[in-house]
């Protein structure tokens, strides 16, 4: 049993790879998954969204448009031993996948296979990995299982206020042990409702732009719905979180470096994982993995970001800040566990 798609590569070059990548896979007796074959041919692996900036993106989305792509055959001109290296990354995790698929009961599927899409013309821009299983709700996921066993959700708290902490060497005005670093701003304001929610809202809205000044939400926002109640919340986090200050539109934003970032230290924990025989599939900045390897999973992402962060902060002679992400892992919708971070 074969589940194939053919697409010849002129085609693919000139529509720019829409078509999903993900193997899916009707669900079917034991017998006959053991027999199946995962078959895909001329499908990218990797995609560049051509150039695109944080106004036409968002136009773009509202319309439910994809962003045009660049061809497989200038990726491999412009883009070298770069391209080379995230293909062959989920090629390997694609061929690991394949002998250990995602199964998803809500649609009766199977998932084995992603791909890495990067944005803005740029191997050093985005680079998170989609497949079929990307698209369902965290509490939907809860439901899934791989080689039988449920997953449990790791995920990382407030990567991106991390990450600008440590990329540009600015702590975040919190020391010691936290559990959750939105909790610095949201505590300042308890009369406002959602406050949690609407903190996380308004730190997307300045990391989207670029803009750490970005006078009010987005049009399409369904809670910041308050221009008084977000420049409150805007000026709280600039306190909180001083490297929000060093946004901008070019690169320091969620688009560009930030999203490249993540997606590389999520790239190199499920790498590593794989060394050591578990399964992660990934999902933005959290990891779906079989019941009984939280703990794993748990070390080896925490691992992954300080690596990534001291190579960075080495190389680019920055002060190097001790900070150990906050995670959760999650075992059902009601049912998750905070692991503590520091930071000093």
């Amino acid at each position: 049993i074969g589940t194939t798609v053919d697409v010849k590569a002129s085609v693919i070059d000139s529509y720019g790879f829409e078509k999903s990548n993900w193997i899916k896979a009707q669900r079917l007796p034991k017998y006959f998954m053991e027999e199946a074959a995962f078959i895909e041919s001329n499908l990218p692996l990797v995609l560049v969204n051509q150039p695109e900036i944080y106004e036409d993106r968002i136009v773009r989305e509202n319309q439910y448009f994809f962003a045009p792509k660049l061809g497989v055959k200038q990726l491999k001109q412009e883009f070298g031993e770069e391209y080379t290296a995230a293909y062959r990354s989920v090629k390997e995790m694609n061929a690991f996948w394949s002998q250990h698929p995602l199964c998803n009961p809500i649609a009766n599927e199977f998932y084995a296979s992603a791909r890495r899409i990067f944005h803005n013309d740029s191997i050093k821009s985005g680079g998170h990995w989609y497949g079929g299983w990307t698209n369902f709700k965290s509490n939907e996921r809860c439901s899934f299982t791989i080689d039988g066993y449920p997953v449990v959700q790791i995920d990382a708290n407030a990567m991106i206020l991390c990450l600008l902490s440590s990329l540009t060497g600015k702590p975040m005005n919190m020391i010691g042990s936290f559990k959750d670093v939105y909790q610095a701003v949201f505590s300042q304001i308890p009369n406002i409702a959602n406050s949690r929610d609407k903190v996380k809202q308004v730190i997307m809205e300045l990391v989207g732009s670029g803009d750490p000044y970005k006078e009010k939400p987005s049009s399409d926002s369904e809670i910041l719905d308050d221009v008084g109640e977000y420049i409150c919340i805007r000026d709280l986090c600039l306190q909180a979180y001083p490297a929000l200050k060093c946004l901008n539109k070019e690169r320091f934003n969620f688009i560009n470096d930030l999203s490249y970032h993540e997606a590389d230290i999520l790239t190199r924990t499920l790498l590593n994982l794989k060394k050591i025989g578990v399964v992660a599939y990934p999902v933005n900045d959290c990891l779906l993995v079989r019941l009984g390897d939280e703990f794993d999973a748990v070390q080896t992402f925490k691992k992954a970001f300080k690596d990534h962060i001291y190579s960075f902060q080495t190389l680019n002679k920055l002060p190097k800040l001790d900070l150990d992400i906050a995670l959760t892992v999650k075992f059902a919708p009601s049912n998750k566990i905070r692991v503590e971070g520091s930071s000093s």
